[in-house]
């Protein structure tokens, strides 16, 4: 998604990791069949070359990196933190890396930061820059997934706003917060706000199919009387758990989260 973007704006770069093919398929539809077709547009016109492995980074050392990913499981954060091992061996010296996905707060700071100070011999704040921008794409199509607002946080005074001036060259609205782990769990919030009420939607999806009412009826005459978030409980892959499976992980014996527990097991039988 962001070599798409970024590639659109005329920013040549390189795409490292394991991609399908990149052309539409017959069986995807809005955003992500947007931007496989994008993406091999890009490739064929030279601003976007992929890439199997880090290692190929080598020769021409990037001084701006973007890590992408979600640390949802100890798989994620094995691959995580084997691509971070590999990159710090050539990372130079004034690089700006900034992570991007979903984490559980206080990840960036503590984790990620050590990983990268561990395996590049380079101070965070001192000797390059680290940043975070929680960035979660549902499937919608590009144009409405730019002009959605975006955050950015980071370590230093002055990771925050070399990372905003990085984005905005493809997103129109970026502010910055000091407040790296608050931006962290702000990146969950919309999610899990929306897999609970899609566990809600089905529900009533339920409610209305045992008393022989058609829920789409139902459903317009709410929006009528001013409920606007309810809708078709649809889904995008496996993209709706991300954030819920972070929170319920992440809290371990500090907290129940009894409702995004519930609504996973809702949503998964849905």
């Amino acid at each position: 998604m962001l070599s798409t973007l970024f590639a659109e704006v005329g920013q040549p770069n390189y795409l490292v990791g394991h991609f399908d093919e990149a052309k539409s398929k017959g069986t995807e539809t809005g955003g992500l069949s947007e931007a496989r077709w994008l993406l091999g547009v890009h490739q064929k016109a030279g601003t976007t070359t992929l890439l199997s492995n880090v290692e190929e980074l080598s020769m021409s050392p990037p001084s701006i990196v973007i890590l992408t990913g979600h640390a949802v499981s100890q798989r994620e954060l094995g691959e995580l933190e084997r691509t971070t091992r590999a990159l710090c061996r050539f990372l130079p010296h004034g690089a700006s890396l900034t992570f991007t996905g979903l984490c559980r707060p206080n990840f960036t700071g503590t984790i990620l930061r050590e990983m990268i100070e561990k395996h590049s011999g380079h101070r965070i704040g001192r000797d390059i820059q680290l940043s975070y921008v929680p960035l979660f794409w549902g499937g919608e199509t590009l144009q409405k997934f730019r002009e959605k607002p975006k955050l950015v946080a980071g370590i230093g005074a002055g990771a925050p706003s070399s990372a905003q001036e990085i984005f905005l060259s493809i997103f129109p609205s970026i502010s910055t917060s000091a407040k790296l782990g608050a931006a962290e769990a702000a990146g969950l919030f919309g999610p899990i706000y929306r897999d609970v009420l899609r566990a809600l939607e089905f529900e009533l999806a339920s409610l209305c199919e045992v008393d022989d009412v058609d829920y789409s009826e139902a459903l317009d005459l709410c929006r009528q009387s001013g409920t606007d978030n309810l809708g078709l409980p649809h889904t995008f892959v496996a993209r709706d758990a991300i954030a819920s499976s972070i929170a319920i992980s992440g809290t371990g014996g500090r907290g129940s989260m009894s409702v995004v527990r519930a609504a996973r097991r809702i949503n998964e039988a849905g």
